[in-house]
């Protein structure tokens, strides 16, 4: 379940990569292809930022499932400090994302 949200962006990716691709009578279309290659590059990076290992995002939930037992210090910090950890991320790391939307 935890691999759902990902998977599903990077599907839409395949889907409008795919139809980019196939379907050169998509570039009649002033400004279609472009929006395809925005959808399938914005799915990417959310698919990216899914993964990440940080509560409450999707990685972190894998990362839990293979934790071993012995590092259970680990999964408590990122419990309570892990939305802090991610909204620095965001605010520090990704704004070059909101400069090319």
């Amino acid at each position: 379940m935890t691999f759902a949200g990902p998977a599903a962006n990077l599907v839409i990716a395949l889907v409008f990569g795919l139809a980019l691709r196939f379907f050169p009578a998509l570039v009649a279309f002033p400004g279609l292809d472009l929006m395809f290659s925005y959808i399938v590059y914005i799915n990417i990076l959310l698919a990216v930022f899914n993964l990440l290992p940080i509560p409450p995002l999707d990685g972190s939930h894998i990362l839990f499932t293979f934790l071993p037992p012995g590092m259970e210090n680990i999964k408590i910090f990122l419990s309570q400090f892990g939305l802090f950890i991610l909204l620095f991320i965001i605010f520090f790391f990704f704004q070059w994302i909101v400069l090319i939307i």
